[in-house]
């Protein structure tokens, strides 16, 4: 019986059985140079993560052709790292592509823009417009948040936003040094930059019509009954708070008598796991994209969504790490003590929300180009401390599984996204994980792979 390669195609990996020419490399290379690098291995099945091996004869001539494929065919020049891992007894060949630093990457034939590609999910997709000027932004050291804000000028900075921030006394000298003011570099004159705008400009999203938060409530599990709907704007010094409130006001509880007025002693979803995971997506997010970040209240859940995928990849939502796409402007939010350290918001959502007896949220990526945080409602679905099996170490959601695990029952991917509600992807991460953790084997191969517990 053939052995499984414990991990899964995702972002950052891919198999292919063997190559029947070098073009079916180029598409991956490309992707992965353009975004956080990755590594392909060949002598693995990807339908079923079989570990098949590659021969002698054909090691030696993948060692010996590929680097020189790879650098004729795709530019700037790459050069991956190659190396022969033993697995199972079988030969296999590792390819590692490290994140380019003069993106766009892109295959010489197809040219520009169609030969520029990006990862999505466990796919390597055509680059749209919008990520190929973000990719030649990159290529020219200039994040979109320090980049300039066309036809903006420095009076329309709001005075009571710079206050609040700076105090009463600021001088254009600081605000240039802090990147709020840069300058044209075309007409020279002092110009604000898209992080100027997002936070100090009275109404953002007339410059950039993605800068708002829209809020709706759903009266049931789904979208067909809305019962409030509000799109927020305006600076993002104050934004957070008004979005805050109001959701907040949704899922107050306990309320107590104090004077003339009820308040509220506590909330369904802790505060401060809202208000990071809310501050992750105004600060993480891919500002390129037209689409707004929105909140949706169901009436078993809250879901926060994200334009853009993680900055980086995030194998485990507890490990700290940390990667950042808009540095502008998550340096004036911590400035302004809106976030603390970097790599501990996604830590602080997890432990605020079993502090207070929550279910985990759900974190994921979507293949659409997205993050989502779901918080769920459900205050009977607490953690249980478990004898054999620590739950709480488990990635997001997997705590659903539990009453799977303590029945021993089967699964299949497809099961798996239905119990959790998320993507393939997002399922065959957390199968990763478990498989890897010994809590699970596989069973069969094809359509007929189930996940058995040990």
């Amino acid at each position: 019986m053939m052995a499984t390669y414990s991990e899964i195609e995702g972002r950052c990996l891919e198999f292919k059985e063997k190559l029947t020419t070098y073009q079916q490399l180029y598409k991956t290379v490309v992707a992965f140079a353009n975004d956080v690098g990755g590594k392909i291995i060949i002598g693995v099945q990807d339908k079923d993560r079989k570990i098949i091996g590659v021969n002698e004869h054909d090691l030696d001539r993948y060692l010996e052709e590929i680097p020189r494929a790879i650098y004729e065919a795709i530019t700037p020049a790459l050069q991956p790292a190659m190396a022969v891992k033993l697995m199972s007894g079988k030969q296999l060949l590792e390819i590692e592509v490290f994140p380019g630093n003069k993106k766009p990457y892109f295959i010489k034939s197809k040219g520009l823009p169609a030969g520029v590609y990006i990862r999505i999910g466990s796919h390597s997709v055509p680059a749209s417009a919008d990520i190929l000027e973000d990719l030649q932004r990159m290529a020219g050291s200039e994040n979109f948040d320090s980049g300039l804000a066309p036809g903006v000028t420095v009076q329309e900075l709001d005075p009571l936003a710079l206050k609040s921030y700076y105090g009463k006394h600021y001088s254009q000298e600081r605000l240039v040094s802090d990147k709020i003011i840069i300058r044209d570099p075309f007409s020279g004159k002092l110009a604000i930059s898209f992080a100027g705008v997002l936070f100090f400009h009275p109404h953002p999203e007339k410059i950039f019509p993605q800068c708002e938060i829209l809020f709706t409530k759903f009266a049931t599990t789904d979208t067909k009954k809305i019962s409030r709907s509000i799109d927020f704007h305006g600076p993002l010094i104050s934004l957070v708070d008004e979005v805050l409130t109001e959701v907040q006001s949704h899922l107050a509880r306990d309320f107590k008598l104090k004077g003339a007025r009820l308040s509220a002693q506590n909330h369904i979803i802790p505060e401060e796991a809202l208000r990071e995971s809310l501050m992750n997506a105004v600060i993480h997010r891919k500002y390129y994209l037209s689409d707004a970040i929105k909140i949706a209240l169901f009436s078993d859940r809250l879901e926060i969504f994200s334009p853009g995928n993680f900055p980086g990849p995030i194998v485990d939502l507890r490990s700290g790490v940390s990667y950042s796409r808009n540095s502008l402007i998550r340096q004036i939010a911590r400035n302004a003590g809106l976030v603390e350290k970097r790599g501990l918001g996604l830590i602080k959502i997890l432990d605020t929300c079993q502090h207070n007896g929550n279910p985990p949220p759900d974190i994921y990526e979507g293949e659409g180009d997205f993050v989502k945080v779901v918080f769920y409602l459900d205050q009977n679905k607490k953690i249980k401390e478990q004898s054999i099996v620590d739950y709480n170490s488990w990635p997001t959601g997997l705590v659903l599984l539990r009453e799977w695990h303590q029945e021993k029952r089967a699964f299949t991917l497809k099961e798996l996204a239905a119990l959790l509600q998320c993507s393939r992807n997002t399922a065959k991460s957390k199968i990763e994980f478990l498989l890897t953790k010994k809590f699970l084997y596989l069973k069969g191969a094809g359509p007929s792979t189930r996940y058995e517990w040990q």
